[in-house]
């Protein structure tokens, strides 16, 4: 059984994006996609993935099967990541728009989304292997192909900053969020 052509294309230019995003940053420019397209085809998935393993396990470490407890985290979880995407990519677009240099919003919804998966991976490796928690450290690698994605928008030592503020947004804020949620599991 061969996996569907989305979801080699997605496996595909996740590897791209995390081992050549000097190479995979122009083609991926030169693409003329819409936001369902990066969403549906990318994002989505990835998030789904993780969204529906966070549910499984817990169900699976519950003492008793709370259906209720492991859909709270599961939702929480997926409105997170998906919300702060959102967040980053309307952050950058602000700061494109004040900067005077206007460019397609699809292209700063890529910039985000793509590299975002790096992050996406480390936590389904995370809830697949909780005592492998130092894996969510290996995010951190995301700031260079965000940083790669702007190309020459932003002066060199501007674009750091940047992407350093959208890895820390695409990073900690869904953790953060998590975490002030949990009050509500207790409910």
């Amino acid at each position: 059984m061969t996996p569907s052509p989305t979801y080699r294309h997605l496996f595909t230019r996740l590897v791209d994006i995390t081992t050549q995003p000097v190479r995979t940053w122009p083609v991926v420019h030169g693409e003329k996609s819409s936001t369902n397209d990066i969403l549906t085809t990318y994002t989505l998935p990835l998030i789904g993935v993780m969204t529906l393993l966070a549910f499984v396990v817990e169900m699976w470490q519950a003492q008793q099967f709370v259906f209720e407890m492991a859909l709270k985290k599961s939702t929480i979880l997926f409105v997170s990541h998906f919300g702060v995407l959102f967040a980053a990519h309307h952050t950058i677009q602000w700061l494109d728009k004040q900067l005077n240099r206007h460019t397609e919003a699809n292209n700063w919804l890529a910039v985000v989304a793509y590299p975002a998966g790096i992050i996406y991976l480390t936590v389904i490796v995370t809830l697949l292997f909780p005592k492998l928690a130092v894996v969510q450290f290996a995010a951190i690698y995301a700031i260079y192909p965000i940083r790669t994605g702007m190309g020459t928008r932003f002066n060199n030592s501007r674009s750091w900053v940047i992407a350093g503020g959208l890895l820390i947004m695409l990073q900690a804020l869904p953790l953060l969020i998590v975490r002030m949620a949990e009050p509500l599991f207790r409910l």
